[in-house]
């Protein structure tokens, strides 16, 4: 986890910062989060190699960490996505869930 922590700032390459933060929240741990919600918050990621949006939240969700925000996203519902202008609004509250950073359990 270290040396990927290490690495994400400097990485140029989409892909690889994309497999590097995808790492980081591979390991549960909540060091990872912040530098992830960073990359997710500048869009500074390769989406079509992996959805980190949707799985930092469900990684932050399964060890207890939560974004502020994330109970307005809940309290909308997420029935929504069939539809490309539906994914794009949901896309958009999941994102606006990552603005604040997370606290711990």
């Amino acid at each position: 986890m270290r040396k990927c922590l290490d690495l994400l700032p400097q990485e140029k390459d989409l892909t690889i910062r994309t497999n590097l933060a995808d790492a980081l929240l591979g390991q549960f741990a909540d060091e990872g989060f912040e530098p992830v919600r960073a990359l997710v918050q500048r869009r500074a990621y390769d989406d079509r190699s992996s959805d980190l949006m949707r799985r930092l939240i469900a990684v932050s969700t399964v060890v207890g960490a939560t974004f502020p925000r994330i109970s307005d996203l809940e309290a909308r519902g997420r029935g929504e996505t069939s539809q490309t202008g539906a994914a794009d609004e949901e896309n958009a509250a999941l994102l606006a869930c990552l603005e604040e950073p997370y606290s711990a359990a």
